[in-house]
Protein backbone atom coordinates (compact mmCIF):
# COMPACT_ATOMS: atom_id res chain seq x y z
CA UNK A 1 0.00 0.00 0.00
CA UNK A 2 1.36 3.41 -0.94
CA UNK A 3 0.78 6.18 1.60
CA UNK A 4 0.63 9.85 0.87
CA UNK A 5 3.73 11.86 1.92
CA UNK A 6 1.82 13.62 4.72
CA UNK A 7 0.63 10.30 6.14
CA UNK A 8 4.16 8.84 6.02
CA UNK A 9 5.51 11.78 8.07
CA UNK A 10 2.76 11.36 10.69
CA UNK A 11 3.60 7.65 11.08
CA UNK A 12 7.29 8.42 11.49
CA UNK A 13 6.59 10.98 14.22
CA UNK A 14 4.28 8.50 15.97
CA UNK A 15 7.03 5.84 15.85
CA UNK A 16 9.61 8.22 17.32
CA UNK A 17 7.19 9.26 20.06
CA UNK A 18 6.61 5.62 21.04
CA UNK A 19 10.40 5.11 21.35
CA UNK A 20 10.69 8.14 23.65
CA UNK A 21 7.90 6.81 25.87
CA UNK A 22 9.63 3.43 26.08
CA UNK A 23 12.95 5.03 27.01
CA UNK A 24 11.28 7.16 29.65
CA UNK A 25 9.79 4.04 31.17
CA UNK A 26 13.23 2.44 31.30
CA UNK A 27 14.62 5.50 33.05
CA UNK A 28 11.95 5.26 35.74
CA UNK A 29 12.39 1.51 36.17
CA UNK A 30 16.13 0.81 36.36
CA UNK A 31 17.49 -2.35 34.80
CA UNK A 32 18.37 -5.12 37.21
CA UNK A 33 21.80 -6.57 36.55
CA UNK A 34 22.55 -10.25 36.75
CA UNK A 35 24.94 -11.55 39.48
CA UNK A 36 27.60 -12.00 36.80
CA UNK A 37 27.24 -8.44 35.46
CA UNK A 38 26.09 -6.20 38.33
CA UNK A 39 24.98 -2.68 37.45
CA UNK A 40 25.99 0.44 39.36
CA UNK A 41 24.29 3.81 39.67
CA UNK A 42 27.30 5.71 38.33
CA UNK A 43 30.73 5.14 36.92
CA UNK A 44 33.58 5.40 39.45
CA UNK A 45 35.38 8.71 39.09
CA UNK A 46 38.98 9.71 39.76
CA UNK A 47 40.28 9.96 43.35
CA UNK A 48 38.75 12.88 45.18
CA UNK A 49 40.96 15.84 46.02
CA UNK A 50 40.86 16.74 49.70
CA UNK A 51 41.79 19.73 51.79
CA UNK A 52 45.14 19.86 53.53
CA UNK A 53 43.43 20.03 56.92
CA UNK A 54 41.70 16.68 56.34
CA UNK A 55 44.97 14.95 55.42
CA UNK A 56 47.17 16.69 57.97
CA UNK A 57 46.04 14.67 60.99
CA UNK A 58 48.97 13.94 63.26
CA UNK A 59 48.93 10.74 65.27
CA UNK A 60 50.54 11.14 68.72
CA UNK A 61 53.53 8.95 69.54
CA UNK A 62 52.71 6.01 71.80
CA UNK A 63 55.21 3.74 73.50
CA UNK A 64 55.72 0.26 72.12
CA UNK A 65 57.87 -2.80 72.66
CA UNK A 66 61.65 -2.29 72.54
CA UNK A 67 61.43 1.50 72.93
CA UNK A 68 64.06 2.93 75.28
CA UNK A 69 62.83 5.33 77.95
CA UNK A 70 64.71 7.54 80.38
CA UNK A 71 62.84 8.49 83.53
CA UNK A 72 63.54 10.75 86.48
CA UNK A 73 61.73 10.44 89.79
CA UNK A 74 62.00 13.99 91.03
CA UNK A 75 62.52 14.61 94.73
CA UNK A 76 63.56 11.04 95.62
CA UNK A 77 67.01 10.51 97.16
CA UNK A 78 67.75 7.23 95.46
CA UNK A 79 70.39 6.18 92.95
CA UNK A 80 67.71 4.47 90.87
CA UNK A 81 65.62 7.64 90.53
CA UNK A 82 67.22 8.45 87.16
CA UNK A 83 67.76 5.58 84.73
CA UNK A 84 67.06 4.22 81.27
CA UNK A 85 64.78 1.21 80.72
CA UNK A 86 63.44 -0.75 77.76
CA UNK A 87 59.73 -1.39 77.24
CA UNK A 88 59.20 -5.16 77.23
CA UNK A 89 57.07 -7.10 74.75
CA UNK A 90 54.05 -6.78 77.06
CA UNK A 91 54.39 -3.00 77.23
CA UNK A 92 55.79 -2.81 80.78
CA UNK A 93 58.74 -1.03 82.34
CA UNK A 94 60.05 -1.66 85.85
CA UNK A 95 60.70 1.33 88.13
CA UNK A 96 61.94 1.24 91.72
CA UNK A 97 59.19 1.78 94.30
CA UNK A 98 56.53 1.94 91.57
CA UNK A 99 57.18 -1.63 90.36
CA UNK A 100 56.04 -2.81 86.90
CA UNK A 101 54.09 -0.09 85.07
CA UNK A 102 52.40 -0.64 81.73
CA UNK A 103 53.13 2.23 79.35
CA UNK A 104 52.71 0.39 76.04
CA UNK A 105 50.13 2.20 73.93
CA UNK A 106 50.36 5.37 76.05
CA UNK A 107 51.62 8.79 75.06
CA UNK A 108 54.54 10.21 77.14
CA UNK A 109 52.16 12.37 79.19
CA UNK A 110 49.84 9.42 79.80
CA UNK A 111 52.83 7.26 80.77
CA UNK A 112 54.02 9.88 83.27
CA UNK A 113 50.56 9.91 84.84
CA UNK A 114 50.56 6.08 85.07
CA UNK A 115 53.92 6.10 86.86
CA UNK A 116 52.74 8.83 89.24
CA UNK A 117 49.67 6.76 90.09
CA UNK A 118 51.83 3.66 90.71
CA UNK A 119 54.08 5.65 93.06
CA UNK A 120 51.06 6.95 94.98
CA UNK A 121 49.77 3.43 95.42
CA UNK A 122 53.14 2.60 96.96
CA UNK A 123 52.81 5.45 99.48
CA UNK A 124 54.99 8.07 97.79
CA UNK A 125 53.65 11.54 98.62
CA UNK A 126 53.42 14.11 95.84
CA UNK A 127 55.43 12.07 93.29
CA UNK A 128 56.81 13.86 90.24
CA UNK A 129 58.02 12.09 87.13
CA UNK A 130 59.86 13.24 84.01
CA UNK A 131 59.84 10.82 81.09
CA UNK A 132 61.85 11.11 77.87
CA UNK A 133 62.13 8.87 74.84
CA UNK A 134 65.74 7.74 74.33
CA UNK A 135 65.24 5.52 71.31
CA UNK A 136 62.18 4.58 69.26
CA UNK A 137 62.07 1.04 67.94
CA UNK A 138 58.34 0.32 67.79
CA UNK A 139 56.87 2.82 65.30
CA UNK A 140 58.23 3.47 61.85
CA UNK A 141 57.69 4.97 58.44
CA UNK A 142 58.67 3.25 55.20
CA UNK A 143 60.84 5.10 52.70
CA UNK A 144 60.92 3.49 49.24
CA UNK A 145 62.14 4.27 45.76
CA UNK A 146 65.02 6.49 44.66
CA UNK A 147 66.78 6.98 48.00
CA UNK A 148 70.20 5.68 48.92
CA UNK A 149 69.01 3.39 51.72
CA UNK A 150 65.32 2.41 51.45
CA UNK A 151 63.82 0.85 54.55
CA UNK A 152 61.96 1.34 57.82
CA UNK A 153 62.84 4.36 59.95
CA UNK A 154 61.61 5.36 63.42
CA UNK A 155 59.21 8.25 63.65
CA UNK A 156 58.13 10.58 66.44
CA UNK A 157 56.06 13.75 66.62
CA UNK A 158 58.91 15.79 65.13
CA UNK A 159 59.66 13.59 62.10
CA UNK A 160 59.07 15.42 58.83
CA UNK A 161 59.29 14.33 55.21
CA UNK A 162 62.73 15.93 54.74
CA UNK A 163 64.03 14.28 57.94
CA UNK A 164 62.77 10.85 56.85
CA UNK A 165 64.51 11.14 53.48
CA UNK A 166 67.68 12.30 55.24
CA UNK A 167 67.48 9.20 57.46
CA UNK A 168 67.39 7.14 54.26
CA UNK A 169 70.71 8.81 53.31
CA UNK A 170 69.09 11.23 50.89
CA UNK A 171 67.91 11.01 47.29
CA UNK A 172 69.73 8.82 44.81
CA UNK A 173 71.46 10.34 41.78
CA UNK A 174 68.52 10.21 39.38
CA UNK A 175 65.68 10.86 41.81
CA UNK A 176 63.01 13.38 40.85
CA UNK A 177 62.45 15.54 43.90
CA UNK A 178 59.19 16.88 42.46
CA UNK A 179 57.59 13.41 42.61
CA UNK A 180 57.57 12.45 46.28
CA UNK A 181 54.37 10.83 47.53
CA UNK A 182 53.22 10.16 51.09
CA UNK A 183 50.62 7.40 51.52
CA UNK A 184 48.60 7.51 54.74
CA UNK A 185 45.55 5.86 56.28
CA UNK A 186 43.51 7.87 58.80
CA UNK A 187 40.25 6.61 60.32
CA UNK A 188 39.86 3.97 57.60
CA UNK A 189 40.47 6.44 54.76
CA UNK A 190 43.47 6.09 52.47
CA UNK A 191 45.18 9.22 51.18
CA UNK A 192 48.01 10.07 48.80
CA UNK A 193 49.83 13.40 48.93
CA UNK A 194 52.30 14.65 46.33
CA UNK A 195 55.14 16.93 47.45
CA UNK A 196 57.94 18.85 45.75
CA UNK A 197 61.05 18.70 47.94
CA UNK A 198 62.56 21.68 46.12
CA UNK A 199 59.50 23.79 46.95
CA UNK A 200 59.70 22.72 50.60
CA UNK A 201 63.40 23.62 50.84
CA UNK A 202 62.70 26.97 49.16
CA UNK A 203 60.01 27.76 51.75
CA UNK A 204 57.11 27.69 49.29
CA UNK A 205 55.21 25.48 51.74
CA UNK A 206 56.11 23.74 54.97
CA UNK A 207 57.81 20.41 55.46
CA UNK A 208 54.94 18.01 56.39
CA UNK A 209 55.04 15.93 59.55
CA UNK A 210 54.86 12.16 59.12
CA UNK A 211 52.75 9.70 61.08
CA UNK A 212 53.58 6.15 62.17
CA UNK A 213 52.77 3.78 59.32
CA UNK A 214 53.21 6.37 56.54
CA UNK A 215 54.83 5.21 53.30
CA UNK A 216 57.10 7.63 51.43
CA UNK A 217 57.54 6.92 47.71
CA UNK A 218 60.30 8.79 45.88
CA UNK A 219 59.95 8.85 42.08
CA UNK A 220 58.01 5.61 42.01
CA UNK A 221 55.77 4.39 39.18
CA UNK A 222 52.98 4.12 41.78
CA UNK A 223 53.31 7.85 42.45
CA UNK A 224 53.02 8.71 38.79
CA UNK A 225 49.97 6.47 38.46
CA UNK A 226 48.15 8.20 41.33
CA UNK A 227 48.69 11.72 40.03
CA UNK A 228 49.32 11.50 36.28
CA UNK A 229 45.88 12.71 35.19
CA UNK A 230 45.72 15.44 37.82
CA UNK A 231 49.17 16.76 36.94
CA UNK A 232 48.12 16.97 33.31
CA UNK A 233 45.10 19.04 34.28
CA UNK A 234 46.98 21.13 36.88
CA UNK A 235 50.48 21.74 35.49
CA UNK A 236 51.49 24.36 38.07
CA UNK A 237 51.17 23.40 41.75
CA UNK A 238 51.91 25.90 44.51
CA UNK A 239 51.27 23.46 47.33
CA UNK A 240 50.93 19.74 48.06
CA UNK A 241 48.39 17.86 45.94
CA UNK A 242 46.34 15.53 48.16
CA UNK A 243 43.76 12.99 47.05
CA UNK A 244 41.42 10.59 48.83
CA UNK A 245 41.91 7.07 47.49
CA UNK A 246 39.23 5.21 49.46
CA UNK A 247 36.34 6.29 51.63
Amino acid sequence: MILEPGTQMKLRLLFLASICVALAGCAENKFVGSPEVPLVDELPGPPQQVALEEFDVRVPYRFGARDKVRYSLLGLLRDESDAEVVVDTSGYISIPIAGPVKIGGLTPLEAEAAIVEALRQNHVRNPRVALNVSEINSVNVTVEGSVNEPGLYPVDNNTTLIKAIAAAKGLSEFAKQRQVTVLRTVNGRSYAALYDLGAIRAGVYRDPYLNPGDVVLVDESRSRRYFRDLLTAIPAISGPLIILLTR
